[in-house]
């Protein structure tokens, strides 16, 4: 049993508007909807990582899909927050994460990841996009690592044990500014 989760709850300050709620002209749907879309076939229950702000609006966006919606529980620790919220709520321990600010992410590249476990995204070039990831972890050694006062994915991924897996590039694109 494989859990999506999609990692919408950033402040997109670089951005200057919320990523979940862009609309894309290129896709014609916001990137939350994108996200939704691309991954819901690779899971067998969908969770999107929100936060206080934009809950309501992706709950309106999606509310005839099923999927749930979690609002993070620790905002400030980043990913790391939103992965906590949906491990806490869940008996599962194998995920599939994607964050929304992917869109060119292709069901290819992420059906090669839900088939290679304990992973996360690289390009060519080794560059990491820790927030592309096939993780295989239990809420509390999360939590555990969270208590340590360390917030970075890199650290928590070497707990781990994960490995790299290249994708392409040009689906690599982290749209941090429009």
């Amino acid at each position: 049993m494989t859990i999506g989760i999609i990692l919408a709850g950033g402040k997109s300050r670089r951005f200057k508007q919320d990523k979940a709620l862009f609309f894309d002209p290129q896709f014609h749907k916001t990137w939350v909807e994108l996200a939704t879309e691309k991954l819901r076939p690779f899971t067998t229950e969908l969770f999107i990582s929100v936060n206080k702000t934009n809950a309501e609006a992706i709950h309106k966006l999606l509310i005839d899909q099923s999927v749930h919606l979690a609002i993070d529980t620790l905002p400030s620790v980043g990913p790391l927050g939103g992965l906590l919220t949906v491990a806490q709520q869940v008996e599962a321990t194998d995920f599939l994460v994607l964050a929304v600010d992917y869109p060119e992410l292709t069901s290819e590249s992420l059906q090669k990841l839900l088939s290679t476990p304990d992973c996360y995204a690289v390009d060519a070039e080794n560059n990491p996009h820790f927030t592309i990831a096939h993780l295989n972890f239990e809420a509390q050694k999360l939590a555990d690592y969270l208590a340590t006062g360390n917030r970075r994915l890199k650290f928590f991924y070497q707990q781990l044990g994960l490995q790299t897996l290249t994708l392409p590039a040009d689906q690599l694109k982290n749209h941090n500014y429009r």
